[in-house]
């Protein structure tokens, strides 16, 4: 395995065959933990758009950085929000602006395409329906005793709708994901 620190990089450099497109800091957050939990061991690079409308402009600063002919492999992590097909359908039409090809569905890799690279478009939480990433996150916490304190919490801050809910749990997860990580891996193991 390559050092940590060669593992997954979040640079404007771009110097491994395998480059994440993400969304913003939480996507990338997560590919640190499953780095750090020994889940994504391929060397990669991170590229942040810093939100799901800024990914066109993402990709196009990444097919004219000068790294980019070492990538084969790039894949975009955004969120669903309030459409995960129109979200979808966005990144693959951004892709072949960009002369790349869009795979046929979330989650699937498309073939190599005229500049030899794949690609693959992943929609938090789960290719289909509305959400994000931190839908996600609560989805691996909704049967935990842990659910109940932040239910408790989230009531007595005045219950914020749903979507500014889970939008508003990260600070309380991120350091429960790694925990999360562990034990989904041993749960594997």
């Amino acid at each position: 395995m390559p050092p940590a620190s060669r593992v997954g990089t979040h640079t404007k450099t771009i110097d491994q065959e395998t480059l994440f497109v993400v969304e913003g800091a939480d996507e990338e957050f997560l590919l640190r933990a499953l780095v750090k939990a020994g889940i994504v061991l391929r060397p990669h690079n991170v590229w942040p758009a810093e939100g799901n409308k800024k990914i066109p402009a993402a990709l196009d600063a990444v097919v004219t950085n000068s790294g980019f002919p070492v990538v084969r492999s790039l894949v975009v992590l955004c969120d669903a929000d309030d459409d995960a097909k129109s979200a979808f359908a966005e990144v693959v039409d951004a892709l072949g602006k960009r002369g790349l090809p869009g795979p046929a569905a979330p989650g699937i890799w498309s073939e190599p395409g005229k500049r030899g690279v794949r690609t693959c478009v992943y929609v938090f939480p789960d290719n289909a329906a509305q959400g994000c990433l931190e839908t996600l996150l609560l989805r691996t916490i909704a049967d935990d005793p842990i659910q109940a304190c932040l239910d408790a919490y989230f009531a007595c801050a005045g219950e914020p709708k749903p979507a500014m809910r889970e939008k508003a749990r990260p600070s309380l997860q991120r350091n429960e994901i790694d925990t999360r990580l562990h034990v989904l891996r041993r749960r594997v193991a």
